[in-house]
């Protein structure tokens, strides 16, 4: 992911690298809670045009074939819950290693 991506495509890589995780849980049932409704919601688009979108429900049909099954949940913001604050500051701080980038780097 490079680092122009918009939070939005943050958000659906988050969902997807869950989902391949849970894919080698023993567990029939897994839950991925997330505070962004709009990629909940492009999720359940019949017929999306996003190439992550179109991953993620492969992922989740292929864990439905298996008899697992992923369940997205919408939860409210992280304000006023201990220690997601933190952790919201720090994900909006930009990395001081510029190889914890994902993409190409100049040399």
């Amino acid at each position: 992911m490079s680092p122009e991506s918009s939070v939005y495509t943050g958000e659906l890589h988050a969902i997807a690298e869950a989902i391949k995780l849970f894919t080698n849980l023993f567990a029939k049932v897994s839950v991925i809670f997330t505070d962004f409704l709009s990629s909940l919601q492009s999720i359940k688009q019949p017929y999306p045009k996003h190439p992550i979108l179109k991953s993620i429900k492969t992922q989740v049909y292929e864990m439905r074939l298996q008899g697992k099954n992923i369940e997205l949940v919408c939860i409210p913001s992280h304000i006023g819950i201990p220690g997601n604050e933190k952790a919201d500051v720090a994900a909006k701080e930009p990395s001081a290693d510029p190889s914890a980038m994902c993409g190409p780097t100049k040399t």
